[in-house]
């Protein structure tokens, strides 16, 4: 019973610590009408479908960066992950050592420094919940190595490790999961979208170089600085700038902290906010090229802000990734004049081919 409590009294107070109101021009777009669209890979769209994917495409093309409401992630949801999260740094380090990230398996615990501060910044790696993960990258390394078997096992008994799970709280694995499976038919049902908008002959050929679902999820914890800087012309980069190597990406945040992603066209920074009703979406590198430059990778950034000496910040980052075998090269879609870069000299990449390695 006091356990019950304890949890509802912090999901309160976490609920009132996440923003009710948006103050940021990223665009806000209710995607309803697009989830479980992708199941039956519609031919014919509704008008409330067609809007959807128009607002989502074209804010993606704006900023490369989009708040989603209404998506299979639900605002109970993101909740709940957060309240687990944050059980979870809260642990001792004993507890969270038994739990670690290693060159062996990019699975469970670790810290990372900063670039660019003496910032010691958690972190906790989920992928796709399977008894034999390696499968998922079989083809590719089988194509790569030819069938050197010696070198084949190697990668297998690297790859072939499952998540790892925090032994005495079942309900931190039933929502991550609950979560991260929530994020993949959001991505699916996206990725259809973005590919009808675009006009493409077959509307579900980033679902089907997507089968795998071969995605990783992040939790990140920072935690407030002891010290912070005295004008805002020397603030510090909690999170260096940078791009993801990905199709799509989804994060939710508990808490206004210092997002922020780089708007070309008017070379300044816009702060991306934690709101309490949408997740921000964002394109990554595959995706940009993918799309013949149409859809941006965008540069973003996580800096210290005011609060961050007061208080910590916890964010839930879905990288989503396509079969490691996928041929990456742009494609010609209704949009593709309006890109200014020239293609001829583009060499096609398999996404293995970028990914970081852990041999």
């Amino acid at each position: 019973m006091f356990r019950h409590i304890l949890k509802i009294s912090l999901f309160q107070r976490l609920s009132q610590q996440r923003s009710s109101s948006l103050t940021t021009s990223i665009p806000v777009v209710d995607v309803s009408a697009l989830m479980n669209c992708s199941s039956s890979f519609e031919q014919h769209p509704s008008s409330s479908m067609i809007k959807a994917s128009k607002l989502f495409s074209e804010a993606l093309r704006q900023y490369g960066f989009v708040y989603i409401k209404n998506s299979h992630v639900t605002p109970l949801l993101v909740e709940e992950t957060l309240l687990q999260s944050r059980w979870l740094f809260s642990q001792s380090e004993e507890l969270k050592s038994k739990n670690l990230l290693t060159s062996n398996c990019h699975r469970g615990y670790y810290k990372f420094t900063s670039a660019c501060v003496d910032d010691k910044i958690e972190a906790y790696s989920i992928c796709r919940d399977i008894e034999q993960p390696y499968s998922l990258k079989q083809d590719y390394f089988q194509q790569l190595y030819d069938n050197d078997e010696k070198q084949l096992e190697k990668i297998k008994n690297q790859y072939n490790q499952i998540n790892k799970w925090p032994p005495m709280n079942s309900e931190f694995k039933r929502i991550m999961l609950d979560y991260w499976l929530k994020c993949q038919k959001t991505s699916t049902d996206l990725l259809w979208s973005l590919a009808k908008y675009l006009n493409l002959e077959d509307p579900s050929i980033f679902i089907k170089q997507h089968s795998k679902h071969d995605n990783n999820m992040e939790i990140k914890y920072y935690p407030k600085l002891e010290t912070k800087t005295k004008t805002t012309s020397e603030q510090m980069l909690r999170f260096p700038v940078h791009c993801d190597l990905t199709t799509l990406t989804l994060l939710c945040q508990d808490r206004e902290s210092g997002l922020e992603i780089y708007n070309q066209n008017t070379n300044t920074w816009i702060a991306a906010p934690s709101t309490d009703d949408s997740i921000l979406v964002n394109c990554g590198d595959l995706m940009e090229v993918w799309s013949n430059y149409y859809y941006p990778s965008t540069k973003h950034r996580v800096i210290q802000n005011t609060n961050n000496d007061k208080s910590d910040r916890i964010s839930i980052v879905y990288f989503v990734f396509p079969n490691y075998e996928t041929e990456i090269a742009p494609i010609q879609h209704q949009f593709a004049s309006q890109t200014t870069t020239k293609n001829s000299d583009f060499e096609p990449f398999q996404v293995g081919d970028r990914m970081p390695f852990l041999l």
